[in-house]
């Protein structure tokens, strides 16, 4: 397996160039510590499972396909509540993986990379490497609801609004001029 330095905490990097014409499977389940620290990094309260099934396919000019399902079992906390909200992910997904040659090709051409409205867009092959991990947390992080809320959790909200004291309030105890009380 090449060495990447993706900052990927699932890295499973494979070399483009060692992937047989009749493809590749592979799995990744995810262990006890890389879903430890996946959770922390999005910010989850705990991450109880991250599976990932998947077979990488040669197409054609140096593309790839890669297609599977994932699954996972993550807790966020109700950001108005802030009880546990637990969330099941169940997807499947099938990427194309570019070269930089064919990407920068297609935009220059065209001035943007044509996809089809149905598909993800096209990820581009960085250094002749595909990371099916990597790949699975930025699934699993842009799945994720940005603003965790439970159901029907309302905010309850006080608004005390007080009035602005003048800045001559204070004279009001001072004694009247001409030996007067206030």
């Amino acid at each position: 397996m090449p060495e990447t330095d993706n900052g990927a905490i699932l890295s499973r990097a494979l070399d483009t160039g060692d992937i047989p014409p009749e493809g590749v499977e592979g799995h990744i389940e995810a262990s006890a510590d890389e879903r430890a620290a996946l959770a922390q990094r999005l910010d989850l309260a705990a991450l109880d499972k991250l599976v990932f099934s998947y077979k990488v396919t040669p197409t054609r000019r140096g593309r790839f396909r890669l297609t599977g399902h994932w699954h996972a079992e993550a807790t966020q906390t109700c950001g108005v509540t802030l009880e546990p909200i637990a969330r099941e992910f169940d997807e499947d997904v099938s990427i194309e993986f570019w070269p930089p040659e064919i990407w920068e090709q297609q935009v220059a051409e065209s001035g943007e990379v044509a996809v089809e409205p149905e598909e993800e867009g096209p990820e581009m092959i960085e250094e002749g490497v595909i990371d099916p991990g990597q790949l699975l947390e930025e699934l699993l992080s842009v799945s994720l609801p940005p603003f965790p809320r439970r159901e029907n959790a309302e905010l309850e909200w006080e608004e005390t609004v007080s009035k602005p004291e003048s800045p001559f309030a204070v004279l009001k105890d001072l004694p009247k001029r001409n030996g007067g009380t206030a």
